[in-house]
Parts: C-alpha cells; sequence; structure tokens
C-alpha cells in the first residue's frame, strides 16, 4: 500500500485552494468597490452644498438643495426648481431619505441663504445596498458643519 501524495491528487488540492483564495480576494475588493463608491457621493454631495452656501453668498439670494428621494436625485436652485443650477442623479448609490424638518419629514430640501447660514440642520441618508453613510449638516451660532459618518 502506497501511503503517498500523487503529483495529480497535490495539483488537485491546489488547484482548488486557488479558486477558494480568488473568490474571497474578488469579494473583498467589490466590498470594497461599494463602499468607497458611498463615500464619493456622500463627498460630492458635501461639495455640493457647500456650493450652494457660497453662491448664495456671493449672489446675495437663497439657493435651495432640495432631495427627491422617489427619484434617486437632488436638484440646486435659486427660485424656480425646474430651472436648476445643477441636478445630480445617483446611479451607484441610493438616496434613502432626509431629515432636515422634525415637524414635516414631507420637506426634503435645505437652503442657504445670502449671510451663508442653513435654514436647518439635519441629515442626508445614502445607501449601496448594504451599508448606510449619513451626511449631517449642523448649524450653530450661524456656522455650517458637514460630516460624513457610518449609519447603522
Amino acid at each position: 500500500m502506497n501511503k503517498g501524495v500523487t503529483l495529480i491528487e497535490l495539483t488537485i488540492a491546489l488547484a482548488v485552494l486557488t479558486i477558494i483564495a480568488g473568490a474571497v480576494v474578488l469579494g473583498v475588493s467589490a466590498e470594497h468597490r461599494d463602499s468607497q463608491m458611498l463615500y464619493n457621493a456622500a463627498v460630492e454631495l458635501q461639495a455640493d452644498m457647500r456650493y450652494a452656501q457660497r453662491r448664495s453668498i456671493q449672489e446675495g439670494r437663497r439657493v435651495y438643495i432640495l432631495f427627491e428621494p422617489s427619484l434617486n436625485r437632488y436638484r440646486m436652485f435659486n427660485r424656480n426648481p425646474y430651472n436648476a443650477i445643477r441636478t445630480v442623479y445617483f446611479d451607484t448609490v441610493n438616496l434613502v431619505g432626509t431629515s432636515f424638518n422634525p415637524h414635516n419629514s414631507a420637506i426634503n430640501r435645505i437652503n442657504f441663504t445670502p449671510q451663508g447660514t442653513a435654514s436647518a440642520s439635519g441629515t442626508v441618508t445614502l445607501s449601496n445596498g448594504r451599508d448606510l453613510l449619513n451626511l449631517t449638516t449642523t448649524v450653530s451660532g450661524g456656522r455650517v458643519d458637514f460630516e460624513i459618518e457610518e449609519g447603522n
């Protein structure tokens, strides 16, 4: 009776291990890519909110950002939402919702005054189907802070 391992058995074992390792690496890199796209979308939104704030100061009038979760987009505008300065559709992530008005959750907008202050503090929640990311706008003493944080 031969108790050794043949070259064919060793080759098959190495092939199986290679396939398993490849599947793990691809899964981890896909998860990382999804998380990166979610973070990039939040950073783009944060930059647009800062832009709206600067634009309201420069033009001396309110600039609004209207969030439309049902259409998975947001629009930046001055007076007329149908004449948008900028419209952004999320194609790799989902706009889950906002919380800018605690008294009326149907109001999905924030506006910036000519002084650069925001109408309200609140949160915009984005998702990639697995993870949530919140972009929180905090208004205190006339200052507006934007913070990106992982959700539940």
